[in-house]
């Protein structure tokens, strides 16, 4: 491999990268290579690595500054493609991103859990409450009763809710940064 098949390798292995990041990268590598010189091309290719090797990097990297320092509700799903193809993109064994994919399926699953239960509180509360005011005809107490264990349970979901999607939005970003930083690792 020569510098222009290494150059080519890595811009099409960085295409799914905004514009501007894989000039930079691009012109970085260039840079490198010049600075290098062209009777150390060879060495420097042998130093840098396989474009693969090189590319998962620069993605690792981009994800984790996206995460970090651009946390605008846009850019989420876009870091997390680029999370999902810095995986892809490195050269670690099939069975290990599988794994990897179904740890973040599971926790998905489970936070969408206590989603749903925390919706299902807030509507269960909302029937109570219904039912508290036709209780107030068996008597004062028992509709006082359930309109407060109403207002109990419509509380507690709203708690589960909010504070789930709370927890979704860390565990996220925390497992993106976990990620990127694990790929980075993996390619030095």
């Amino acid at each position: 491999m020569n510098r222009i098949e290494f150059m080519n390798s890595l811009q099409y292995k960085l295409r799914r990268l905004p514009y501007e990041e894989v000039q930079n990268a691009i012109s970085y590598y260039e840079e490198y290579f010049d600075e290098a010189g062209t009777e150390n091309e060879a060495q420097t290719i042998v130093s840098l690595g396989s474009p693969s090797d090189v590319a998962s990097k620069i993605i690792g990297e981009y994800a984790i500054t996206v995460a970090e320092f651009k946390p605008v509700e846009k850019k989420k799903t876009n870091v997390i493609l680029v999370t999902v193809l810095a995986i892809f993109a490195s050269p670690i064994a099939l069975p290990i991103a599988i794994s990897i994919l179904l740890i973040l399926f599971s926790v998905g699953l489970v936070i969408f859990s206590l989603f749903i239960t925390g919706v299902a509180s807030i509507i269960a509360g909302i029937a109570t409450l219904f039912m508290g005011f036709w209780a107030f005809s068996d008597g004062f107490g028992t509709g006082l009763f359930y309109i407060g264990s109403s207002v109990l349970i419509i509380a507690i979901g709203a708690s589960i809710t909010l504070g789930t999607l709370k927890l979704g939005k860390t565990t996220l970003l925390g497992l993106q940064r976990w990620m990127g930083k694990l790929l980075i690792r993996r390619s030095k």
